[in-house]
């Protein structure tokens, strides 16, 4: 008991102490160094766990047909700062390809939003529906912006499981490069909010 509480107490005293080394002796630097070597190694692992968790999504995206580079960019649109540089690339990118007899539209054209506000709800509803999100409209109940999202949360509900139940549950290619099966859960609870909303409308 007493050597148990001795070393917690070794810990505590490692973990309080400031990180310098100027007082300290060769020995005491040398244990030092060993338990940054232990702490170096533990998150190299969790690292290397990571990074290989990471690439089989990848190799998962790849292998549906879908693309690293889209997924990063839609990730990025979801805030402001990054749907701003994405515009920016988009605008850089139209004006180099004017600049080489390319035939392309202003981008100010490009970003104006000209569809009615209940195509606009429709549109939001359905993504929102796509990505698995709950139904939770952002307008006033009993507008037409508010059935309309909802209308597009339906569509997107139903395109959601039909993705997952037209994938293999268990791709013959997914062993062989690492990549994960289709998530079974995902798709449970998509059945069971779009089954819950159908019954309360």
């Amino acid at each position: 008991m007493g050597r148990r509480k001795k070393q917690t107490d070794i810990e505590d005293a490692i973990k309080e102490a400031p990180r310098t080394n100027s007082d300290l002796t060769e020995d005491e630097r040398r244990a030092l160094h060993f338990r940054h070597c232990a702490e170096y190694e533990r998150a190299l692992a969790e690292k290397k766990k990571a990074d290989a968790g990471l690439k089989n999504v990848g190799k998962r995206i790849k292998a549906e047909s879908d693309s690293v580079a889209k997924c990063k960019q839609t990730i990025q649109a979801r805030s402001p700062q990054g749907e701003a540089e994405l515009r920016a690339e988009i605008e850089q990118t139209a004006e180099v390809l004017r600049w080489s007899g390319v035939q392309v539209g202003e981008t100010a054209e490009m970003f104006a939003d000209r569809r009615p506000s209940e195509e606009v709800a429709l549109e939001h509803g359905k993504i929102a529906g796509m990505k698995g999100e709950r139904a939770e409209p952002p307008h006033d109940p009993g507008t037409l912006a508010h059935k309309k999202w909802m209308e597009g949360w339906h569509a997107g509900q139903e395109i959601l499981m039909a993705s997952f139940q037209k994938m293999p549950v268990e791709d013959p290619d997914a062993s062989a490069n690492g990549a994960d099966a289709i998530d079974g859960g995902a798709l449970a609870q998509a059945e069971k909010d779009l089954a819950a909303h159908k019954a309360a409308h």
